[in-house]
């Protein structure tokens, strides 16, 4: 059954407007769905109308015939065509004789969830797409759909909740107590505990055993041992309990999500005090996840995380803790860039401003002792404090602010949230000054809701209007438009070196976090960069216009680097911070990239770039995008080697000119283009400044006075007391 989306505003009448029509679901599959009206005459015809609520989209099947009462839909091309959205609910409506209906259940409210099923590619992972055939809420019951992963769906249907009560450390492992709950009865067998890692690419779990330690009809407690067996690889994994049920169709999977403010803090106490040592120099812990998530990490052990520095940062942060009131007074503000080993980056361009200009003397930029890139901060040494030193750590723990072009915890340890100096960090303001201009994928980390950054510094109105404000869910005035810090160095250097220089740099995959080498060189990644990079064809277009390609890796790409053969003879190799990546950008006359926000540093030079995605679908279902590449992209968009050589010719051809349609899109994009920027950043900073400098309360506090506050509530004398006044 053919069917065509179309929006909201092309129908003729109002959804809101319609009358109720008696149904009963005959059949719900991934196939089609089979309805019986009640007192229908039979052949009329019908048109039926999915609209996906908060959505304009509404799904038009035309010429749909009633056959004694029945109306059958086949909805599985639609079904599929909607894959790749995220979870969404969508209402079902019946127009027969240019009225509208909207089918009402005759159903109990316990079984309001009629079927369940998959659809799309997958093999019963977590993030495995389902759907659900329900009835809404209410006394009438109007029939819908709706859509999530696996065990969003599964928690949904059976209105259940599984909660960690108990948890106890030992020398081999970790034992846990789950409480599962239930609206639907306690209708499930639980068969293991799964430990899942966080990917939506590739599936990798590891199952424990549980054992039953008391059930009744509304609530179960299981236990399991959590130990060091199975193929743990980097970097963070989720607990779900893997369940049987007579209620449930499909695999069986609920998440293990909150707990019990006395397990909390437990979890919430140094790695180094709760970890499972493991003999290939990795560790294993549990940790709180931003939402209060029980969640583990199993990593390889930094080379600075000896007894040696960590007795260092015990010590400094008590000694920060005595001398509190003398280093609040002295405003300390912290200044850095990705794993404090840059200096090359907003953060670092941001820095040397105020430096140089004498604006804030007590602003401290951070570096490690080992970057190539320290060189940079010479002649600023009185402001530099070295990675993970006896100063550092004090300075650190009593800065009053954060400015950097990277996440805050790029000043400490990316994977330590629960340490005193990794509390006192979560406590103090962020001021982003960003990496990348935001538009190619979706960064739901950096999101407000998350509550790791404060102040946006945002490169243009448009990126304010479009992603930081809707999207980020940020108010207007915690965003200021003021373009990026190193951009006020940049210029075009393409003068400067004797042949045309090709930047070309692919960005990292959240899917091959953890990838042995093996792995790696089977990848499409791999295989798409090896082709291209070999081709005959690209490499005589290169050796006739005295061209180079400088080919240039993420920094998550650095195992991997040396597996690239390639000819040296018209192609460079680097791996992170081998050079300067703005230098190398200001000397190029074309971009190549995927995904990478480098593409609008290209643009901001006004010079051509390409798009290279060949494996798009992949990558916006596992990041997703805020831009249309199709509609967006300030670019030619290329998916083989093939297609990217052609317009590699094109631009050799050209003399490297963009083409006209992508210049007159540079307005949109970019507010200023000047050398003010950092001034900018920083009168926006001065002008916030006092409430940038307030510390924040305590999560962990936050949350257990929101605890202690709901089962205060929830006592029947203070509990009605709060309802009346909540009324009043």
């Amino acid at each position: 059954m053919s069917f065509k989306i179309i929006d909201k505003a092309e129908l003729k009448f109002d959804l809101r407007n319609s009358n109720h029509i008696e149904a009963t679901v005959l059949s719900a599959s991934k196939g089609e769905l089979i309805l019986y009206l009640d007192g229908i005459e039979d052949g009329l015809e019908a048109e039926v109308l999915i609209a996906i609520r908060k959505s304009a989209d509404v799904a038009v099947f035309q010429n749909a015939k009633l056959n004694k009462g029945q109306l059958r839909i086949e909805w599985s091309d639609l079904l599929d065509s909607w894959h790749d959205r995220n979870k969404f609910y969508a209402d079902v409506f019946i127009q027969i004789d240019n009225k509208l209906f909207k089918p009402i259940l005759n159903v109990e409210m316990g079984d309001r969830f009629l079927s369940e099923f998959a659809v799309g590619k997958g093999t019963g992972s977590k993030n495995q797409p389902v759907y659900l055939v329900y009835g809404t809420k209410g006394t009438t019951m109007s029939l819908a759909i709706t859509k999530g992963t696996l065990y969003q769906m599964a928690a949904e249907k059976l209105q259940a909740s599984v909660e960690v009560v108990k948890f106890k450390i030992s020398k081999s492992g970790y034992i846990v107590e789950l409480k599962v709950r239930t609206g639907a009865g306690m209708d499930i067998e639980p068969t293991n505990l799964a430990m899942i890692q966080r990917t939506t690419i590739e599936n990798r779990e590891i199952y424990y055993p549980v054992e039953v330690q008391k059930t009744n009809s509304e609530e179960m407690v299981i236990r399991s041992k959590i130990d060091q067996h199975g193929e743990w690889v980097p970097f963070n994994w989720d607990l779900y309990i893997e369940f049987n049920s007579e209620k449930w169709a499909i695999r069986g999977l609920l998440e293990v999500k909150k707990m019990r403010p006395l397990v909390a803090m437990k979890v919430n106490q140094d790695q180094f005090r709760k970890n499972v040592s493991l003999p290939d120099d990795h560790i294993m812990y549990p940790y709180m996840t931003v939402a209060g998530n029980l969640a583990f990490t199993y990593r390889p052990l930094e080379e600075y995380e000896t007894e040696k520095i960590l007795r260092i940062e015990k010590w400094a942060v008590r000694y920060a803790k005595l001398l509190a009131p003398f280093y609040q007074r002295r405003n300390i503000w912290i200044g850095y860039e990705k794993n404090s080993f840059g200096a090359h980056d907003n953060g670092y361009h941001f820095f040397k401003y105020v430096y140089d200009n004498n604006k804030h003397p007590e602003m401290y930029y951070v570096i490690r002792e080992n970057s190539p890139e320290n060189k940079n901060l010479d002649g600023m040494r009185d402001k530099t404090l070295k990675f993970m030193s006896w100063k550092y750590f004090v300075y650190l723990y009593s800065a009053r602010l954060l400015v950097s072009s990277d996440s805050k915890f790029h000043v400490y340890n990316m994977q330590r949230r629960d340490s005193a100096l990794a509390k006192a960090l979560m406590r103090k303001k962020n001021v982003f000054l960003q990496h990348g201009v935001n538009g190619m994928k979706k960064v739901p980390v950096f999101h407000q809701s998350q509550g790791w950054l404060d102040f946006i510094i945002a490169p243009s109105q448009f990126e304010k209007d479009y992603i930081t404000v809707p999207q980020w869910g940020y108010k207007s005035k915690d965003v200021a438009v003021t373009g990026y810090a190193r951009w006020d160095s940049y210029e075009d250097k393409t003068g400067t070196i004797s042949f045309r220089q090709i930047f070309v740099m692919p960005t990292w995959r959240n899917w091959m976090e953890g990838m042995s080498r093996e792995k790696f060189v089977t990848t499409p990644f791999y295989h798409e960069y090896q082709n291209f990079l070999n081709s005959t064809e690209l490499k005589e277009v290169l050796k006739k216009s005295n061209t180079r390609i400088a080919f240039f890796l993420h920094p998550y790409f650095k195992d991997y680097v040396d597996l690239f053969d390639i000819d040296e003879s018209v192609i460079d190799k680097y791996g992170y911070l081998e050079v300067d990546m703005g230098e190398e950008i200001q000397k190029s006359s074309l971009m190549i990239s995927d995904y990478s926000s480098v593409l609008w540093d290209m643009y901001y030079l006004k010079k051509p770039t390409i798009f290279f995605q060949f494996d798009r679908e992949a990558y916006l279902q596992d990041e997703g995008a805020y831009l249309n590449y199709d509609q967006d992209a300030f670019g030619d968009v290329t998916f083989t080697a093939d297609e990217t050589i052609k317009a590699i010719n094109k631009y050799v051809q050209n003399g490297f000119v963009e083409d006209d349609e992508i210049k007159r899109l540079r307005p949109k994009y970019f507010n200023y283009v000047d050398k003010n920027n950092a001034k900018r950043i920083y009168q926006a900073i001065s002008a916030n400044e006092h409430r940038l400098t307030t510390l924040k309360e305590d999560t962990t506090n936050r949350r257990i006075k929101k605890y202690v506050k709901a089962k205060i509530l929830k006592t029947p004398v203070i509990g009605k007391a709060a309802k009346k006044i909540k009324k009043l």
